[in-house]
């Protein structure tokens, strides 16, 4: 959901170490120009983790930006990457989800006015190309988390009509034209048991014709730990996945459902299950979504330093690209959706930042990152060599 309220943001610092990286030594031919002098952006690209939008072309990105402590309206920004120039801004309502579509071109926004939901739909030079409200009935499901997502647009496909999907806490409806009553409903809330004494949704997704996948977090005391449940709503049949302390980011696509891990390595305390550094740790899980089980995963060694150094890793995955950094000794890599490596291991960045896109064709890496001075964020792109 867009909006960030600052209170969660004090609170939530940590978080910011797991979704975040900037560059901060760069190539001289990288360096040529100020790449300040572009458009800048508040902290909304950091802390909105359905900011940044890349399209298709690896060479344009549309930018969500409801500005600092989040603000009834939207900014929707289509940012031309390569020359690091805003090519057109469209001020809208609050958006609670969006979606690309190719052939033909399209961006489709599910926006809240007063409450109730509205699709509005351009083509990517900006033009509106129709706005529709979808029924009284259907509002904003309510949320304890100004992060968590509520709603979420299916496009149609084949003989399957389009159809809005609502969370509302831990209660899911699934609705459909003419949009007055859901025809589909489940209940994915998990009582509070022997191991945890809070378990919250904090993430979903539903993938077409059947499947519901659900991330949890499950508190005890001064510590998380997080997995999935994925349901399929023919079958009634559910299977659980648990990924321990380490934090994560769900990514479902097609059949297969994408775990990016991040984890900092810092002062925690004793009764914490913490990752061995001594030894290979998991970054990217990817699993087949109709049974579970292991496609591949993604290790590696990732560098230790003493907890008042910064240290860990970061994983992000944008557009079938994961990105993945080694906070204590700065290298990075970028890899495709079959587990290989990109590019040589790349070095040089320190944190606060955002993984945008790749350009494979012209080897150009972007990213958003901080200005130290104005706290403003803009884009930067480096050349790598593949």
């Amino acid at each position: 959901m867009i909006g960030v309220a600052i209170q969660l943001k004090r609170i939530s610092i940590s978080l910011l170490l797991f979704v975040c990286i900037i560059i901060s030594s760069m190539p001289a031919a990288a360096q040529a120009e100020d790449p300040s002098s572009g458009p800048h952006f508040s902290d909304e690209i950091i802390w909105n983790p359905y900011s940044i939008h890349a399209l298709p072309d690896h060479r344009r990105a549309l930018i969500v930006d409801s500005g600092s402590g989040g603000k009834p309206k939207t900014s929707l920004n289509m940012l031309d990457l390569v020359h690091n120039v805003l090519l057109w801004q469209i001020t809208t309502e609050e958006i609670q989800d969006l979606h690309l579509l190719s052939h033909p071109d399209k961006i489709v926004l599910i926006t809240a006015v007063n409450g109730k939901l509205h699709k509005e739909v351009y083509n990517f030079d900006g033009k509106l190309l129709s706005r529709d409200v979808f029924n009284n009935k259907l509002t904003v499901p309510e949320s304890d988390n100004e992060y968590a997502k509520t709603v979420q647009w299916i496009p149609p496909q084949g003989k399957m009509q389009e159809r809005i999907a609502l969370m509302n806490q831990e209660n899911f409806r699934l609705f459909q034209f003419p949009w007055d009553k859901a025809f589909l409903a489940e209940e994915v809330k998990i009582k509070p048991n022997s191991l945890y004494e809070y378990i919250n949704v904090r993430d979903w997704s539903w993938e077409n014709p059947s499947h519901l996948i659900v991330k949890y977090s499950g508190s005890y005391i001064m510590g998380s730990d997080y997995f999935i449940k994925v349901y399929n709503l023919d079958t009634k049949t559910v299977y659980k996945k648990f990924y321990s302390t380490t934090p994560f980011a769900m990514n479902v696509t097609g059949n297969r459902v994408y775990i990016a891990m991040s984890h900092n390595n810092g002062t925690h305390p004793a009764n914490i299950n913490w990752p061995n550094y001594s030894k290979p740790q998991v970054f990217l899980y990817a699993y087949e979504l109709n049974t579970g089980k292991d496609i591949y995963q993604l290790k590696q060694k990732f560098t230790s330093l003493p907890e008042d150094q910064q240290s860990g890793w970061s994983t992000q995955r944008k557009d079938a690209v994961t990105f993945n950094y080694d906070i204590g000794s700065t290298e990075w890599n970028l890899y495709d959706d079959a587990g290989r490596a990109l590019l040589p291991i790349q070095k040089g960045f320190q944190p606060y930042a955002n993984f945008v896109a790749y350009d494979q064709a012209e080897q150009n890496v972007y990213f958003i990152v901080r200005d130290n001075d104005s706290q403003d964020y803009y884009l930067t792109a480096l050349k790598v060599e593949g």
